[in-house]
């Protein structure tokens, strides 16, 4: 076959000139050519002829194509590095419940003392919040700080929301959104109050008004906070209650009062713990801790002394340990119950050695507690009776640690068998409080806590005791809980019904339960150094506020994400307030029997 003659050199296709290829549109990098007008190249199909500066040329277009590469790898890792942060940011604001401090924008009274407020300094004054739910439980801390400090002169400081620096300090939890039918929520100015008063929808203009999607909701809810200013004493406050500045940080805590009481299983996870809100709060708006209509009902009331006061938390300076002291006892027109006034102040600290005896029963907050006191008082390995002339002078402590709730056979009957055996002076016992609020009924819990009850013998056996010696019985409050330090609550559904509502429902129906008894048995409510009763056998509330005392010390957890155990500032401080009550009524003993 005759070959086909070559086509002429001018009909050959000329070759197109190399193309750079961006390394955003191929993950494969690929050999390029190097181009340039000022230099033409004649080329042949096996053999590239170059100019003698080709090097140069060769240079420059490799820089080039590395530039255009190297700026489409950064775009794509800064985008990468941006979509990466945004998804950890929603990340943990959804695990960690994070979220921003704000001041309500659309209230300008967030933004200074509450002056706008037209009621009397007997009403406390109004807090406002903005979040999506009609009837929220929101936390509120007050702080008070020495007058020269930096909190009290700049607004700038009032965020922080800590301790540092602040000499007095309160929290308290909302009640219900109406007002309360708990003596302790007394909506008349003597007593001090947290309560819901009103509650508008926001309307928002990017929302259609008639949607019903709950979540996009805003309200605007308003709260009455009603308390008395810190303890005037001022041995703890050298320059006076007068001469502090107040802040108030509060929070939406539980989205509302029926869903935070569940009972467990609970479907869903109450808490919330935000938005966050800050303001000042003006001194004129505590309520007078001796209005005389108070005073007057105590008198034909024994029961209303009861935690009349706020419980505040308070300090000389900023580098010692917080104190509670008890308001009412302190106050000079509080009356005992047989109609004399008590300054009691404590003589001991709380790690000396005490002449009474003292056990402690409970779960495990009581449990920490009762060995802190242990191992400092009476050091392990320290029982022997050898020691008669020194054990006499020493508090005998007795610590006894029974878990699961009280509808749990075997936790009732080793419940039941130390209140009918134990024969220390003092018996201090919490029924598993903190196993009721996060695994218990609370129907059943007063049912089982009645019956209880009864196994507490009503005249003693001791041996060592006159006649004339009485055997206290106290049921401690449960100590607060503080879901706020648990960042894996919401992914953790058997703590879902371990909330404060809870712990505050379980104490408050052990103390509606052995007021009545105590009525039924012709007892007064409540315990004075001066007895007023010929049994040896008494049964009270702890003349203590441990659950109150406790719902400030959130800063102070056991160990890094515990919401319901504290550590030894905590404790110390629980010990501290205990023990000095108990001096007070052991010593109002002694001197009724001399």
């Amino acid at each position: 076959m005759r070959r086909k003659p070559a086509p002429p050199a001018a009909a050959q296709r000329k070759p197109s000139p190399p193309r750079i290829k961006s390394a955003t549109n191929s993950t494969t990098r690929r050999r390029t050519r190097s181009s340039n007008n000022s230099h033409k190249m004649t080329l042949h199909p096996k053999i590239i002829i170059q100019p003698k500066n080709h090097h140069a040329q060769l240079m420059q277009s490799t820089v080039a194509s590395h530039l255009i590469i190297n700026d489409g790898a950064k775009r794509r890792q800064v985008y990468l590095v941006v979509l990466t942060a945004v998804f950890l940011f929603i990340v943990l604001m959804d695990r960690y419940s994070l979220d921003i401090i704000i001041i309500d924008p659309t209230s300008s009274s967030l933004r200074k003392p509450h002056n706008n407020n037209n009621n009397n300094n007997n009403y406390g004054g109004i807090l406002t919040v903005i979040s999506r739910y009609p009837h929220p439980i929101v936390l509120a801390t007050l702080r008070g700080y020495d007058s020269s400090s930096d909190m009290c002169n700049s607004d700038k400081h009032i965020h922080n929301g800590d301790d540092d620096g602040a000499l007095a300090k309160l929290t308290i939890l909302s009640s219900e959104d109406t007002i309360s039918e708990s003596k302790h929520d007394v909506h008349d100015g003597s007593a001090f109050s947290f309560v819901q008063i009103d509650a508008t929808k926001v309307h928002n203009s990017n929302n259609n008004e008639t949607t019903n999607d709950t979540e996009q909701q805003q309200w605007k809810t308003q709260f009455q906070l009603s308390v008395n200013a810190p303890p005037s004493q001022s041995q703890y406050i050298t320059n006076g209650v007068n001469n502090l500045c107040y802040t108030v940080h509060y929070r939406v805590e539980y989205v509302n009062h029926h869903t935070s009481l569940a009972d467990y299983p609970s479907e869903l996870c109450s808490f919330v713990g935000r938005p966050v809100f800050y303001t000042r709060w003006d001194s004129r708006y505590f309520v007078d801790r001796n209005d005389q209509q108070k005073q007057q009902q105590k008198q034909q009331d024994s029961s209303v002394h009861i935690y009349d006061n706020a419980n505040w938390l308070v300090r000389k300076n900023a580098d010692e340990e917080w104190q509670w002291i008890d308001d009412n006892n302190n106050n000079n027109n509080n009356n005992n119950d047989d109609g004399s006034t008590s300054s009691f102040q404590c003589k001991l600290s709380w790690e000396q050695q005490r002449p009474y005896s003292l056990v402690i029963i409970g779960d495990s907050q009581p449990s920490y507690t009762c060995h802190h006191l242990l191992d400092k008082v009476l050091p392990m390995g320290d029982n022997s009776s050898s020691k008669a002339k020194d054990d006499d002078a020493k508090i005998k402590v007795r610590c006894v640690t029974i878990k699961q709730t009280l509808q749990n056979s075997t936790t009732f009957h080793q419940y039941a068998h130390e209140l009918q055996s134990s024969t220390e002076d003092y018996v201090i016992f919490n029924p598993s409080g903190l196993w009721e609020a996060a695994y218990g009924s609370l129907h059943d819990f007063r049912t089982n806590l009645h019956r209880l009850l009864t196994y507490i013998p009503t005249m003693t056996t001791k041996t060592k005791q006159t006649a004339t010696t009485r055997q206290y019985y106290f049921l401690a409050p449960t100590t607060a809980v503080h879901p706020i330090n648990y960042p894996n609550l919401t992914y953790d559904d058997k703590k879902w019904s371990m909330t404060q509502p809870r712990v505050r429902a379980v104490n408050s129906r052990a103390e509606e339960l052995i007021l009545s008894m105590n009525r039924q048995r012709g007892l007064n409510a409540s315990i004075r150094a001066t007895p007023s009763s010929s049994l040896t056998t008494r049964l009270d509330k702890l003349p203590v506020p441990w659950d109150e005392i406790s719902l400030s010390r959130e800063d102070d957890p056991m160990t890094l994400g515990d919401m319901r155990h504290y550590n030894v500032s905590t404790n110390e401080l629980l010990l501290s307030s205990l023990l000095c009550k108990l001096d007070e009524i052991w010593e109002g003993e002694n001197s009724s029997n001399a």
